[in-house]
């Protein structure tokens, strides 16, 4: 009969759930494999780091990497207009690092952005699809693979693949930092602390 349990839909936070688990359990074996230590070496020795994303999901994550970095003292702006970048582009050296965000690796102002920065020396770092025009020009790519559905009313299950990404990248860069991060850790979370009150084990950085 129509109505009964077994005719009843999948709830959606589980729908949401079951494809957000596949999307990260690609990825996580992806980023097993992953240049992360050659990566944060290069932001490790970086003078400045620009980060381009654009679109819905890698503007956000561009702004979320800024906020990252700056937390492990390193020098770091964000870019999400496609002039702007170009702009940017124009502008580095080799001491410079770009890190491209963007989940297809094909959008074209992303992709001539970063060929006019490596053409003038920078180091581009690419979280993207692996045999995209982007990962083809990068310097280290950071792969991220998306696994969508037909199901289109849910935002993009790669955004959290591109976070997983960006958060791996990010503290293999802490780690091998080792007391510098650490310290800079510490006075963040002081300054937090005696700001707002209340417990120790709060997140360190909203």
């Amino acid at each position: 009969q129509p109505g009964t349990a077994n005719d009843a839909p999948e709830h959606i936070a589980t729908r949401v759930f079951d494809e957000l688990q596949t999307a990260l359990a690609h990825n996580h074996q992806l980023l097993r494999q992953a240049p992360l230590g050659r990566a944060a070496a290069a932001l490790r020795a970086a003078r400045m780091i620009y980060v381009f994303g654009m679109g819905g999901g890698s503007t956000a994550l561009a702004d979320e990497m800024r906020f990252r970095l700056v937390r492990l003292g390193r020098p770091v702006a964000t870019y999400q207009d496609g002039l702007l970048q170009r702009m940017v582009a124009s502008t580095v050296s080799r001491e410079s690092v770009v890190i491209a965000l963007s989940t297809t690796g094909r959008v074209p102002e992303m992709v001539e952005n970063c060929k006019i920065a490596r053409s003038y020396g920078a180091t581009v770092i690419a979280l993207t699809a692996p045999a995209s025009p982007l990962a083809k020009l990068a310097d280290w790519v950071i792969p991220i693979v998306a696994f969508e559905t037909d199901f289109i009313y849910k935002p993009s299950s790669s955004r959290y693949a591109m976070m997983m990404a960006l958060d791996v990248l990010v503290t293999e860069l802490a780690v091998s930092q080792g007391d510098e991060s650490r310290e800079l850790l510490r006075r963040m979370k002081h300054a937090l602390d005696t700001h707002r009150g209340g417990g120790d084990r709060q997140p360190l950085g909203d």
